[in-house]
């Protein structure tokens, strides 16, 4: 049994394959990652769900910057 998840930030299909290929347990899923991380595309989210097999989370964030 693991004792640590190993989860990483991706933002593309190739960032979600080779977190998949390395060994990632589980994805976060964003966009804009210079700006603090944005909700991705639903094309990015399609992509990664039909590619990868590793569980993912996916950002909700609409805009740059606090409320």
């Amino acid at each position: 049994m693991k004792s640590v998840l190993f989860e990483t930030i991706v933002s593309s299909l190739s960032d979600a394959l080779v977190a998949e290929a390395a060994g990632a347990d589980r994805f976060e899923v964003c966009s804009a990652l210079s700006l603090g991380g944005l909700t991705p595309s639903l094309g990015t989210i399609r992509q990664i769900k039909a590619h990868c097999t590793v569980p993912a989370m996916y950002m909700v964030r609409p805009r740059q910057g606090g409320m």
